[in-house]
């Protein structure tokens, strides 16, 4: 820490902060580049008073009784004087680990964050811990801005989790007694409509995905007799919204779901999906047999979607009792053959994409009379029939044609202006124009060779126009009778 000012206008605190002072203001450096100007000196404690602030935790709470002045006229101090204060705050800061007491919370985060984006260790370590043990403190203006300003997102479940379990969050504590109030005339229906109000209002504030565990930290609080009813609330309040995790908040409640009138399949035992407004949400469950799901059958008639995507299944079998089922989503599974889905006759959506073994459009697809769309980005089609070209077209599934050659792309850019492909994804004139030349081939039978010997020779196109020319076909025909008179030549 300075104990004189510096004499320069440069004054470095570690490898990776510098402050300079840049007409007349002091400028923050993160690894060599400008992060921010500070903006005042917020303490000054005459010496006879510094007893009051003993009792004070940090510079945030400080905040609350000190004089403003500098913040609206900076030339109280001369520049150099306010700009070796602001050295010896931030050298303070460093040497004490970057505890953000030391600053202002306006800074002290943003600037912690921006050290750790360029990898100091130390910033690494320190940036999370900052953020659980300052909410920890319960003041309102800190645990406010890290709200408000999302940096709970940047805490994982798990972490968020395991910090709910030692700190006590004033505007929680706040929550409960509120709702409490309103759960003990539950028979009331306004108390019940409070109840759902004051939850959304509540989580409205939390900016990150995994909010839905501050409800299961204010269950801890609310009255034990009330808690199945609060559940209840929650439940009614958030089943028909997709984006509140739903399973994970009845999961964690431990508690009856009886009343709940709530549908449930299992898998290994375990409560996996909960059906939703007809849909069942089965992503990433770590299924590998959909015919071991428990209760599937009891919503045959019910489910109209089901997501079965991100999984490890490898046969599509078990689902062709789901009567009204509209959309089905496998994507991102190993299946290598599309089948079991002959009875679905209200299937309007099938998505497969990322199934990379399956190779072939089967012809069942056309008898599932509802289908509109089906995607295959990703898989590796290199077989199906005319009958059901409709399907290899449709959206990007022609993109990951796998039937073909690198003389097809040499040939195919050596005559054209355009690419084949970028990044192996084809383009759409490259496999049109790829079924046409292989029907060519075949009904002229020639190969990539005979078109070499003929261009070599002639320095001329053999096909032209996406046909052979006259001169090409004369050619093939010319070689043909070549090899009849050369084959009687040899057989008297």
């Amino acid at each position: 820490m300075p104990v004189n000012p510096p004499k320069s206008n440069e004054f470095i605190i570690n490898n990776y902060i510098t402050l300079k002072l840049e007409g007349g203001r002091t400028v923050i450096y993160v690894n060599n580049r400008p992060f921010r100007q500070c903006m005042y000196l917020l303490i000054n404690i005459p010496t006879d008073c510094i007893r009051e602030y003993d009792q004070i935790r940090s510079i945030d709470e400080a905040a609350t009784y000190l004089n403003r002045k500098m913040e609206r006229n900076h030339n109280l101090i001369p520049p150099q004087t306010e700009f070796w204060g602001h050295c010896s705050n931030l050298q303070a800061w460093a040497d004490n680990d970057y505890d953000t007491r030391i600053l202002h919370r306006n800074l002290a985060f943003p600037l912690l964050k921006a050290l750790s984006d360029v990898g100091d260790p130390l910033a690494i370590k320190k940036f999370k811990e900052e953020i659980a043990l300052r909410y920890a403190t319960g003041h309102p203006t800190v645990v406010r801005f890290l709200t408000q300003n999302g940096y709970l997102n940047y805490l994982t479940e798990e972490e968020f989790e395991s910090m709910l379990i030692d700190l006590d969050f004033p505007s929680v504590d706040e929550y409960v007694r509120k709702v409490t109030a309103y759960l003990n005339d539950y028979t009331n229906p306004e108390s019940v409509k409070q109840t759902k109000s004051s939850t959304a209002k509540f989580l409205q504030d939390f900016r990150f995905s995994y909010k839905y565990l501050l409800l299961i930290k204010a269950m801890e609080k609310i009255p034990n007799n009330l808690k199945q009813k609060y559940v209840e609330i929650v439940y009614d309040k958030y089943k028909k919204n997709r984006n509140f995790p739903l399973l994970k908040f009845l999961d964690k409640t431990q508690i009856n779901y009886e009343n709940l009138a709530i549908k449930t399949v299992n898998f290994q035992n375990k409560v996996i999906g909960l059906l939703l407004n007809n849909r069942l949400n089965l992503r990433n469950r770590m299924i590998d047999d959909i015919t071991k799901i428990r209760n599937l059958d009891d919503l045959s008639k019910e489910i109209e979607e089901i997501d079965l995507s991100y999984n490890r299944i490898t046969k599509i079998d078990g689902i062709d009792q789901l009567e009204n089922l509209k959309k089905l989503d496998l994507k991102n599974n190993y299946i290598s053959k599309i089948e079991g889905i002959e009875k679905l006759n209200k299937l309007e959506l099938l998505d497969l994409s990322g199934n990379i073994n399956i190779t072939e459009i089967p012809e069942i697809l056309n008898d599932l009379v509802s289908l509109k769309l089906v995607k295959l980005t990703q898989c590796k089609i290199n077989k199906f029939s005319e009958s059901v070209s409709k399907f290899f077209w449709m959206g990007q599934n022609f993109r990951y044609y796998t039937n073909y050659t690198p003389e097809d792309i040499t040939y195919y850019e050596k005559t054209h202006s355009s690419k084949a492909c970028i990044n192996t994804k084809l383009y759409k004139n490259f496999v049109k124009w790829l079924f046409k030349l292989r029907n060519l081939m075949k009904k002229h039978n020639f190969t990539y060779e005979d078109i070499k010997v003929y261009e070599n020779k002639n320095s001329v196109n053999a096909v032209w126009s996406g046909n052979p020319t006259r001169n090409f076909l004369r050619f093939l025909e010319d070689k043909k009778q070549l090899r009849i008179t050369y084959f009687l030549g040899n057989n008297p």
